[in-house]
């Protein structure tokens, strides 16, 4: 081929699935579909029947409540908690509005700086142990910003602490949903995909 590209030899590409084939002109009887409105859709890969299925449609869901809810919990609800609240914590602890706001850049720095080793850890080690660490670290840092209200460093490190909990569900939740997606086992219409 032109440009150096090389001509492939293989029938179809790497990672699909031929629905038709030359030698057969219709779907094997042993294809399984979705349900409801979605009957004719074939399910890529095929569900398995097996009674010792990895995940039942339960735990996963009950997965995806876990991790959802504690990325809100830990990533999203602490700053517009504390962007309303600048002018009275810069009172409490006697600080500039600035410094406040500072609160949340180093929790971003923090987040940005263990995004990339977090991303490292979960390609060596799974991504369970990164979720461990984030629930462990995102509760520590909660502690340590709600225990002293009135001194400033203490609030700092416990967002500072935070910035490593967002960094990991901001981040792994989403690809979790899809490793869970490819375990999807019968029901198109529920709650996982």
């Amino acid at each position: 081929m032109a440009l150096g590209i090389i001509q492939l030899n293989e029938r179809h590409a790497p990672g699909t699935f031929l629905l038709f084939d030359e030698s057969s002109t219709h779907v094997s009887s042993q294809t399984k579909f979705g349900t409801g409105k979605h009957a004719s859709v074939v399910l890529i890969p095929q569900p398995s029947n097996s009674p010792n299925d990895p995940l039942p449609r339960w735990r996963k869901n009950l997965i995806y409540c876990v991790l959802f809810a504690n990325s809100i919990i830990f990533s999203s609800i602490p700053p517009p908690l504390i962007a309303p609240s600048m002018v009275l914590m810069s009172h409490a602890v006697q600080r500039s509005i600035e410094d406040i706001t500072m609160l949340t850049a180093y929790q971003l720095l923090a987040c940005a700086c263990y995004g990339p080793i977090g991303s490292a850890l979960a390609h060596k080690y799974g991504k369970r142990p990164q979720f461990i660490f984030a629930t462990i670290m995102g509760f520590i840092g909660t502690l340590v910003c709600c225990t002293t209200s009135d001194n400033y460093n203490v609030i700092l490190a416990g967002r500072i602490i935070q910035g490593f909990s967002s960094a990991v569900f901001g981040s792994f939740t989403v690809a979790v949903m899809g490793d869970m997606c490819v375990s999807f086992t019968s029901d198109l219409s529920g709650l996982v995909c």
